[in-house]
């Protein structure tokens, strides 16, 4: 860790990639952070897809703010970035990656292969191939932002791996949107009300189809395996969407105009659970390398079914039978970037 002997304050020199709604909260708790802190987080680089702004000496807050100015460079890769950290000869490097970006990956291994910390908000390079992911554990690697913002489950994880329990089974909510439309519909909202409803709120992306898919609860449970040490792959996944029919064709707004058609469906789905004394959920399970996402009928008095709106919650099971229960609260930019920083600030000590 450097010290610096002037201020006598200890530094992180973080390059953060992305600087969409995480990433800017991840600049603003940083700086308000270093106000009351000795251990001080230091910007040195930022870019997006297509610029980058480096200065060895810090980045103040106005040019991170006013991201990209007229000092950014234009760039086609990250080798002009990974020259300038390696000239640099700064001590402490931290890569903060807030993007949600498929080309990164390059860039990330190159910074392990060279020791530097790496604290992922973006979960794509984590659920790469395996042999991809142990080359990014090659150095200290945070990822706590990757897996339900309000939801300390990597560490979780982590622990029973140094403790030599093996997790063989995992069932978890790990949407706080998903939640959210679940809840409403087990309270007999039609799924049409519910689903604009959620989405106007905020909760899903711009397109909700997204969401109801299930593939980022299922990259989710991935990362959380893969960080509990198991290496195996994955032996084979069972994929349900939540809709029962594909509606990719369509547009967003002309799928909106049509999810009515959808509300029966979804009426009788939780009819027949509440007479069964059980309610629908959307959950994603990892059984012994067995990867399976979709609604699941759960008791109405199950950790599960007891959840209640944006809640998120994981249970493990390790081999001799010992249950963990993880559960939490929060999503969106300001939990996400609360989690990165307190990677940051675990892994550069």
């Amino acid at each position: 860790l450097r010290r610096d002997d002037s201020t006598r304050k200890m530094k992180a020199h973080i390059f953060q990639l992305g600087n969409g709604n995480v990433g800017k909260e991840v600049i603003q708790q940083a700086f308000e952070h270093n106000a009351s802190s000795d251990m001080q987080l230091k910007f040195v680089g930022l870019a997006n897809s297509k610029v980058f702004l480096f200065d060895k000496n810090g980045l103040d807050r106005q040019q991170l703010n006013s991201f990209p100015g007229d000092d950014a460079v234009f760039y086609e890769n990250y080798q002009p970035v990974l020259d300038q950290l390696v000239a640099s000869s700064l001590e402490n490097i931290c890569i903060v990656d807030t993007s949600d970006s498929d080309c990164v990956l390059s860039f990330l291994l190159e910074c392990a292969a060279k020791k530097y910390t790496l604290v992922l908000a973006n979960k794509k390079p984590l659920v790469d191939e395996i042999d991809v992911f142990q080359r990014l554990q090659a150095t200290k690697l945070g990822a706590r932002a990757t897996v339900g913002a309000g939801l300390p489950v990597i560490p979780v994880v982590e622990r029973l791996k140094k403790e030599g329990k093996i997790v063989k089974h995992a069932i978890g909510c790990l949407s706080g949107s998903l939640g959210v439309l679940c809840g409403k519909l087990g309270a007999g909202e039609p799924f049409s009300k519910a689903l604009d409803c959620v989405r106007m709120n905020g909760f899903t992306e711009p397109d909700p189809r997204v969401d109801l898919i299930g593939k980022d609860m299922l990259r989710k449970m991935i990362i959380i395996t893969r960080f509990a040490g198991h290496d195996g792959g994955c032996k084979k996944i069972v994929h349900s969407p939540m809709l029962p029919k594909d509606m990719s064709e369509h547009t967003v707004d002309e799928f909106m105009k049509r999810i009515n058609c959808f509300d029966d469906y979804f009426k009788r789905m939780y009819d027949e659970a509440r007479m069964e004394g059980k309610t629908i959920k959307f959950v994603v399970q990892f059984d012994d390398g067995v990867f399976r996402v979709g609604l699941k009928s759960v008791a109405f008095d199950s950790h599960i079914g007891c959840l209640q709106e944006a809640q998120k919650l994981i249970i493990l099971t390790t081999e001799n039978g010992e249950e963990i229960i993880v559960e939490g609260r929060g999503s969106g930019a300001i939990s996400a970037a609360a989690n990165v920083l307190e990677d940051v600030l675990a892994l550069s000590v």
